[in-house]
């Protein structure tokens, strides 16, 4: 199984962006890079959340929403990082999480040899998926979300004082 490593602060900000669609859809795309621990572990380093058009069942955005993104990262001196964006994440509002129709359809006209798609909800409720395209055509390939919350030293010490004290085998 692949992991997919999403930081808490890029998670909040697609929560956040879910929420304030709510009960709307809403479509983002990210940068991915391979985490040089293994090659079984991808992290979101950034998203992008292009114009586009929402409804409760669609959120859509065209090729020049894209092309946009390309060329900030551009002038930005981020060249290299366009070769990255291969996370796709969407909203399905307050609805079940899960590649429908139209998702399975985005995902065929995805314009690269692979992708990781990432639906979510309200909730916090997700599913993700790697699709290949290139040299073969693997679908639907599991992927594990693992939200990377940062360690919070003082409370972990301060929870070890109280487990110590309170807690017995």
């Amino acid at each position: 199984m692949l992991d997919l490593v999403i930081p808490l602060k890029i998670w909040q900000e697609i929560l956040y962006c879910t929420k304030l669609c709510d009960p709307n859809e809403v479509t983002g795309i990210g940068i991915l890079r391979l985490k040089r621990v293994d090659k079984e572990t991808l992290k979101v380093e950034r998203l992008f959340l292009p114009e586009q058009k929402v409804s409760r069942g669609l959120s859509t955005f065209d090729e020049t929403a894209l092309h946009g993104i390309i060329v900030d990262l551009a002038d930005e001196g981020k060249g290299d990082d366009i070769e990255w964006l291969r996370f796709r994440w969407h909203s399905h509002g307050r609805g079940d999480v899960y590649f429908s129709t139209i998702d399975e359809e985005d995902i065929d006209n995805w314009a690269g040899d692979w992708v990781i798609n990432l639906v979510v909800n309200v909730y916090g409720e997700h599913v993700a998926r790697l699709d290949m395209f290139e040299p073969l055509r693997i679908r639907q390939y599991p992927v594990r979300v693992i939200i990377d919350y940062p360690v919070n030293r003082r409370l972990m010490d301060r929870c070890k004082d109280e487990v110590d004290a309170k807690v017995r085998d």
